[in-house]
């Protein structure tokens, strides 16, 4: 299928501030971004991941003189906030302020990864520059073909905690190399390892009748190699048509470059792809 050139994803996230002068210290230890050598005023990603490494949350953080704003791109703005009032003394210098809503507005392209394309954050009542008057809000059905062919892990879907960030192709945006933070020794332990069980893959079906089946027949389905083995499994599914499907499956490495797998017993014949805005930090064959 051909994606659009024109579109815009705009949408309102629920927000909040940590406020005080140890704010970058804060999450500098709370998530995978080196927060205390980053600059003000930049939209910066960053995963908010379980003692074992799991991942919880992905945020966009903007820091500023009086501390950081922050959004929960995928993942439970509720949970996160628990999780970090339940570790802020007063020795931090820190408060937690709730704020109104952001306007986030990215750029929807194939050409670069999610996590390259232009974003901007704006307040409720702002109007968006003049820039996007030659651009089209993205339908619901173009925005997940976008993200599943980028590869975005969505919440619930991929980011269930059960998964880390290397397996979802987030690894640029993990810094192994500045101090301890909240799943630092996990994430050293699967470096060290040079090993996932798992990653997560762009996959397509199409050429085929498939007009009996529905969408969430498929999701969580199991994916099979030519033997039957199971090799992985369906996280996420959209149905263009009644001869496409596309989506996102977690597959076993040692499957990955695998020519020919299927779909449950529905025995869907896929094509696998490395997602756009896919990251790994294992060099693999």
């Amino acid at each position: 299928m051909i994606f659009p050139s024109n579109l815009f994803w705009e949408k309102n996230f629920p927000s909040f501030s940590l406020l005080g002068e140890g704010s970058r210290k804060f999450l500098n230890g709370q998530t995978t971004t080196d927060f205390l050598g980053s600059d003000s005023g930049h939209i910066i990603r960053t995963c908010w991941l379980s003692l074992t490494g799991k991942m919880n949350a992905l945020l966009e953080v903007k820091l500023h003189e009086e501390g950081a704003d922050l959004i929960v791109i995928e993942g439970n703005i509720n949970d996160v906030l628990e999780g970090f009032e339940r570790v802020i003394f007063p020795a931090d210098k820190i408060k937690v302020s709730y704020r109104n809503d952001i306007k986030r507005v990215q750029i929807l392209t194939m050409n670069l990864s999610w996590k390259n394309s232009s974003v901007q954050w704006f307040e409720l009542d702002q109007k968006l520059p003049n820039e996007f008057n030659a651009l089209i809000k993205t339908s619901l059905q173009d925005l997940e073909v976008w993200k599943i062919k980028q590869g975005l892990p969505t919440y619930s879907r991929e980011i269930n905690g059960e998964n880390n960030p290397f397996e979802l192709g987030l690894s640029d945006i993990v810094n192994l190399n500045k101090g301890c933070y909240l799943g630092q020794e996990a994430m050293a332990r699967i470096f060290r390892s040079n090993s996932l069980k798992h990653q997560l893959r762009y996959w397509e079906v199409d050429s085929v009748d498939s007009s009996g089946i529905k969408a969430n027949q498929l999701v969580n389905s199991l994916v099979f190699d030519s033997g039957h083995k199971v090799v992985g499994e369906i996280t996420t599914v959209v149905k263009i048509n009644d001869s496409c499907f596309l989506g996102l499956a977690l597959i076993r490495s040692k499957y990955l470059f695998n020519k020919e797998l299927f779909i449950s017993e529905k025995m869907l014949r896929i094509r696998i792809e490395i997602p756009i805005g896919f990251t790994s930090i294992f060099n693999e064959e």
